[in-house]
């Protein structure tokens, strides 16, 4: 009966961490599509700064201007966005590997047992 318990468990773990490393997998992809995004938007106002640099008259007022707040503002707006969503997912990242940690862990001092189990369960005619 022990036997049956400590492989049924270490089947449970095992596939806790499957499901913890999907979880891991499709963080780090969101990541990778903010991190995208970020550069998006950083590209869009490169090319905005150009635009305006080019089709003003005062060139020295236009870059004043792109360089002041108000032009600024709206893209540190996007970014802040971003990366108050990737602060988010680091967290859930970082949890989940704690978990996957944990479970490995578990995993390991299941085996033992069921190693053990196997052991007792064959030397009883000794």
């Amino acid at each position: 009966m022990g036997f049956a318990v400590s492989q049924l468990t270490s089947q449970s773990i095992i596939a806790q961490k499957a499901d913890l490393e999907s979880r891991i997998t499709e963080i780090t992809n969101e990541l990778m599509n903010l991190s995208r995004e970020s550069a998006d938007i950083t590209t869009k106002q490169q090319i905005e700064c150009q635009n305006y640099i080019n089709q003003d008259d005062d060139p020295v007022a236009a870059i004043e201007y792109v360089n002041s707040e108000a032009f600024q503002s709206k893209y540190q707006a996007l970014l802040a966005r971003i990366h108050v969503k990737e602060q988010q997912l680091n967290v859930e990242k970082q949890q989940a590997e704690t978990k996957q940690k944990m479970l490995a862990t578990q995993q390991d001092g299941w085996q033992k047992l069921t190693e053990n189990n196997i052991k007792d369960g064959f030397t009883y005619a000794q």
